[in-house]
């Protein structure tokens, strides 16, 4: 009966110890995959901001070429229409592939707290 209670202890311990790790590593994850997407918003809001005054910028530079404002928005307008249809018309070979490809990368490269090469393979 004694080793059937050692035995019962060390599963018991090992048990929780697996599930200790296993949050761990989870909380890991989720906190490389948060402040990843954090950061990644952050540049894109400013980059949103750079791009809305550079638009702003460029129109009126080609109103005053046309001289009237309408016309500096309105080809401005026409240009990221033009992109717009362009990105519709490759979104499934090119952009869609490529966020696949980069969540596939993400995933696979990920290595849990503490982990070797060795560990991993």
């Amino acid at each position: 009966m004694e080793h059937f209670d050692t035995l019962y202890t060390k599963s018991k311990d090992f048990i929780e110890t697996t599930l200790a790790i296993c949050k761990l590593q989870t909380i890991d994850f989720l906190a490389d995959a948060v402040s990843g997407i954090i950061s990644r918003v952050l540049i894109i809001f400013v980059l949103a901001i750079f791009l809305i005054f550079f638009n702003v910028g460029v129109s009126l530079y080609l109103a005053d070429l046309f001289g009237s404002y309408y016309k500096g928005f309105f080809i401005v307008a026409l240009f990221y229409l033009l992109i717009t249809v362009l990105l519709l018309i490759v979104r499934r070979r090119i952009v869609k592939s490529a966020l696949i490809d980069l969540i596939i990368v993400k995933l696979k490269d990920y290595k849990p707290l503490n982990a070797t090469d060795e560990d991993i393979q």
